[in-house]
């Protein structure tokens, strides 16, 4: 076997169009995966050390609701920011996520399910349609 080394600089970025074709896979694989989950699933520990199955579903829907309307975006991003400044946060993203959950966790696992399924599409034409000259804004994490 022959090893051939592509240097980072060297790959092409990925055009919005098929950015979009990845984003819809992404979409359409983890509708798979929650169709998949038993009733024992939802309450076990993820990689992400503070959320279970179930608070990682509701951030994931969360941010595809975020995708889906503007209004929640900004409401999201308001609550975030005012998170992160009361827990001294490095980011305001980590407040956001934290209020993504906190909001949606009243749902049962088959109402996250079922309004992922009403809210991917959604997402997806929201992230379509975001305006092209502020998709290459950068956003520092910390």
């Amino acid at each position: 076997m022959r090893e051939t080394i592509v240097r980072v600089e060297d790959v092409a970025p990925i055009s919005h169009r098929e950015g979009m074709a990845l984003a819809q896979a992404e979409y359409e694989r983890f509708t798979d995966v929650l169709e998949q989950l038993q009733p024992g699933d939802w309450s076990k520990q993820t990689v992400c050390k503070d959320w279970n199955v179930k608070q990682l579903v509701a951030h994931v829907l969360g941010f595809a609701e975020s995708n889906a309307s503007f209004r929640v975006f900004v409401s999201g991003m308001r609550h975030g920011k005012k998170r992160s400044a009361e827990k001294g946060y490095d980011h305001f993203i980590h407040g956001m996520n934290e209020v993504q959950v906190e909001e949606r966790q009243h749902l049962t696992p088959a109402e996250l399910t079922c309004r992922w399924a009403e809210t991917w599409p959604k997402a997806l034409r929201g992230r379509k349609r975001f305006p092209p000259f502020m998709r290459p804004v950068p956003i520092e994490f910390g």
